[in-house]
């Protein structure tokens, strides 16, 4: 018998099965991606691609703390430590001490980053930014509900800790 879409659609845990293994082959497949692209961001600009996120959202939600980069990230706390620390070394992000609780660090970026901020569309995938950009503003948001539910369906924040 020839393993057809179609008899997939219809064979009950054979579906089941299929669309997750394909889920997670298409999610595999965009980690790589982007792992690539950060690998080419960092010999190109000097900046990986979760450096740049980091960057990105404390130049917008500025000043903010650690612990906010890692809650919007879904990075822990140590990474985000460590990636600052290299912000930090290249003149992208300052911190700066609370006046009223010296143990809250504050994040900020320097004019240097927010610089770069400035410039982050020529850092994007351009290939990704050009296929995303052509398609009706439609499919753009499907595309962002889609992602939303897989995140939720991976029950993601409900993972401890790191």
């Amino acid at each position: 018998m020839i393993n057809t879409e179609k008899q997939i659609l219809l064979t009950g845990d054979d579906f089941y099965v299929g669309v997750g293994y394909r889920i997670l082959l298409a999610l595999r497949r965009i980690a790589h991606a982007m792992d690539t692209h950060s690998r080419k961001l960092a010999v190109d600009y000097n900046i990986t691609g979760p450096q740049l996120l980091c960057l990105y959202y404390i130049s917008k939600n500025s000043p903010t703390t650690l612990s906010g980069v890692s809650k919007q990230l879904s990075l822990s706390g140590g990474t985000v430590n460590g990636i600052i620390d290299r912000l930090e070394a290249k003149s992208l992000v300052q911190r700066r001490r609370d006046r009223e609780d010296r143990r809250k660090v504050w994040l900020e970026p320097t004019s240097l980053g927010i610089e770069l901020v400035g410039n982050a569309h020529k850092l994007l995938h351009q290939a990704f930014a050009e296929r995303l950009a052509v398609l009706p503003e439609s499919e753009q948001i499907a595309i962002v509900r889609a992602l939303d539910t897989v995140v939720d369906l991976m029950a993601l924040d409900t993972l401890p800790d790191r």
